[in-house]
């Protein structure tokens, strides 16, 4: 009797005690989806073809053009200046953007007007609280929010020090 007392009580502080020291998980199930006209970034949509980013932002300054072995695909990608960096994928014959990256205050906003440089709290107040947070060891933290629950297309914002230092938008696989 006093082994199954024993056997109880232990089993119970294991179940205890791997509740009470387990890591929060990053994932954020009740994050609110962001409607797909916010998910822009210097007006740039994934899904947008070369022709309606060079309507929006111009020529780039530099075009380099490749094959992606991973992905099977024709690939391409548009610099601007050294900060901004666009990535797309052929289908069908047409390139459609993938990726946009950010890593300056350049000008390229989100619709909420989020950009580099900015305090992590305004990110908090225009989006809210990000289906995926991840702090980091240096000080950093990476949030990400997404168009809906099951949606590949998200934004990925790194913070360093409270300030936001990257922004991308893109397919997460």
């Amino acid at each position: 009797m006093k082994m199954k007392a024993f056997l109880l009580l232990l089993a119970m502080m294991c179940v205890l005690g791997a509740t009470c020291f387990a890591e929060r998980s990053p994932i954020n199930q009740n994050a609110v989806p962001l409607p797909q006209e916010r998910m822009a970034l210097g007006g740039i949509h994934v899904g947008d073809t070369m022709e309606i980013v060079k309507s929006i932002l111009g020529d780039p300054d530099s075009k380099d053009y490749g094959y992606s072995q991973m992905a099977e695909k024709k690939v391409a990608t548009w610099a601007y200046g050294n900060s901004a960096s666009i990535y797309f994928f052929e289908s069908e014959g047409e390139y459609y953007v993938q990726i946009v990256k950010v890593d300056a205050d350049n000008g390229f906003a989100t619709p909420d007007g989020i950009k580099v440089g900015m305090d992590e709290n305004a990110l908090k107040k225009a989006y809210g609280e990000p289906y995926f947070y991840v702090p980091s060891q240096n000080g950093g933290a990476q949030y990400r929010y997404r168009n809906d629950r099951y949606s590949q297309v998200e934004f990925v914002f790194q913070i360093m020090n409270g300030k936001i230092t990257n922004i991308g938008l893109g397919f997460n696989d």
